[in-house]
């Protein structure tokens, strides 16, 4: 009768599964580090997001606070200043959405803190906005500093989503 040791990591035992090639048993220590291996490079490789999945988290989040954004405004009426504000806690959202994103390309990095950036340059102006209308009574002269500052602000997404389209769609 054949007696059978149990696995211990300290131990490697014998068993009855051959090398390829070869008449000698392969030891369970010597097979456990190779599925050991096997398992961590595939869990590296999934951890290297290539740069195509890295870019469509990116759009994604981009195009879903545009979506929001859309929204409020045509659910609105041009005479709700509260809509503004709406309009500010969804670009609120929006930067904890990009900031949650993990990227490792390091330029779509850079287009993430320049998606944040913008998304807390439109809020902080929606906010503006809706104080110096709200005002009694309303502060014209802040308004329209505030609509500047917004307007400079989303002015910056049509260059910022080619960028991020252009090199995206690059090989």
């Amino acid at each position: 009768m054949r007696r059978t040791r149990l696995f211990h990591p300290y131990l490697c035992i014998r068993s009855n599964y051959y090398t390829l090639g070869g008449n000698q048993p392969m030891s369970l220590c010597y097979r456990a580090s190779i599925s050991a291996i096997a398992l961590l490079g595939l869990t590296l490789a999934a951890c290297g997001e290539s740069k195509a999945a890295q870019c469509n988290r990116l759009i994604e989040v981009a195009n879903s606070a545009v979506t929001a954004v859309q929204e409020v405004t045509t659910a609105a009426s041009a005479d709700d200043p509260e809509a503004l504000n709406t309009i500010a806690d969804t670009a609120d959202q929006a930067v904890i959405n990009m900031q949650g994103l993990e990227l490792a390309d390091e330029q779509l990095q850079d287009y993430q803190q320049r998606f944040v950036a913008m998304y807390e340059e439109t809020s902080r102006a929606s906010r503006a906005i809706y104080t110096a209308v709200s005002a009694d009574p309303p502060n014209n002269e802040a308004a329209q500093q505030a609509v500047t500052d917004l307007q400079t602000a989303t002015g910056q997404e049509p260059d910022l989503v080619d960028e991020v389209n252009t090199y995206c769609n690059a090989s």
